[in-house]
């Protein structure tokens, strides 16, 4: 890619003495160079204010009408004008994004890499801390009912007492191991490596559509935005769709002047 980068002049330091005043801002500049533009829509904004906010006679309908068609007109020329003061910044705007677009592109691509394979790794680790507590616990939770058999087939009561300890004890490994199983990842997998480097993880719950068509819409309605949901209806409109339940379709008469 052939990207050209200019690096902006930096002016020395002004020394003692120098008096001389600071360069106008960019606002300052626009302002300036508006001028003519200012004074149009302040012209135009004039005439708008004594123009009649009611139609009573076609004299205020020629009147509300050349206000609209000249307000169109001006906006025309302002956008214009926008466009070509805007074209040099936005370019010069294109021009940096581009150039750290490769450098920006290049570490998301490093960084996605190595996240899926720390990912991985974690996954795989709070998957297997899990499955040793899932085997402690069934073994503590097996030899507690053992030790309880053991205390109720006991010949003395010293016996017992000595089967139903170890079933306590088994009963309180098994407990523990149970909490382990149900430890959030993050607990799990958490290590500190020899540079200091802290590993832990996250777990989120996410949703992926299986099925377009199965999709439970109105489940899903107190989480979509409105503005969001008034698109959909107006592409709808725009499609042909002319009645929908809890909307009001119909068509609208606006002014026209030329």
């Amino acid at each position: 890619m052939n990207v050209r980068v200019e690096m902006p002049t930096i002016e020395p330091a002004p020394g003692i003495g120098d008096n001389f005043p600071p360069p106008p801002t960019l606002a300052e500049r626009l302002l300036e160079e508006a001028a003519e533009t200012q004074r149009l829509v302040d012209a135009l904004a004039d005439r708008a204010n004594s123009t009649p906010r009611a139609i009573k006679t076609p004299t205020d309908l020629d009147r509300v009408g050349t206000i609209v068609k000249d307000a169109r007109k001006l906006w025309k020329t302002v956008d214009g004008e926008r466009a070509e003061v805007k074209k040099p910044y936005l370019d010069a705007s294109n021009e940096v994004q581009a150039f750290y677009a490769v450098f920006l592109d290049r570490l998301k691509r490093i960084g996605d890499i190595f996240q899926a394979v720390g990912d991985d790794y974690q996954r795989e680790q709070a998957r297997l801390e899990r499955a040793k507590a899932e085997i402690a616990a069934q073994a503590a939770r097996a030899e507690e009912q053992r030790q309880l058999e053991i205390a109720r087939a006991a010949a003395t009561p010293a016996a017992e007492i000595k089967a139903n300890a170890k079933a306590d004890a088994a009963s309180d490994r098994a407990f523990a191991a149970e909490a382990v199983v149900a430890t959030k990842a993050a607990d799990l997998v958490r290590t500190r490596t020899g540079s200091g480097l802290v590993a832990s993880a996250r777990e989120n719950w996410k949703g992926t559509i299986t099925s377009w068509a199965d999709i439970d819409l109105v489940a899903l309605k107190p989480y979509l935005k409105r503005e969001a949901v008034e698109a959909a209806l107006n592409q709808a409109v725009r499609m042909g769709v002319r009645s929908l339940q809890g909307a009001d379709i119909r068509k609208d008469t606006k002014a026209a002047f030329r």
